[in-house]
């Protein structure tokens, strides 16, 4: 395990133990888009992301109370700013949604 990993907590963002939590993450958030508010698909095209509600940039972990589902175009676009659950609504009218 590296440094990083190690003081941080995160998981690895791939292979199975990834898709388990990307699982988890789609289903306790209904299948939703945290940002959008849209439905999205846990596989297939367009399928769930998982976003960091703080990024890793701004110090965020990979621990479930920091992940959302997200559409990969709504993802992309926030980058790395910090949207918090409460805010999702002006973030979808910043985006002309």
């Amino acid at each position: 395990m590296n440094e990083r990993r190690r003081r941080t907590g995160e998981r690895g963002r791939s292979g199975s133990a990834w898709m388990a939590v990307r699982a988890g993450v789609w289903a306790r958030d209904s299948g939703l888009c945290q940002a959008c508010g849209r439905a999205v698909a846990l596989n297939g095209v367009d399928c769930a992301e998982i976003d960091h509600i703080v990024p890793l940039s701004h110090g965020g972990s990979d621990h479930d109370d920091n992940l959302a589902a997200a559409h990969f175009g709504c993802n992309s676009s926030k980058g790395d700013k910090i949207i918090l659950r409460a805010d999702r609504v002006q973030f979808r009218k910043a985006q002309g949604e």
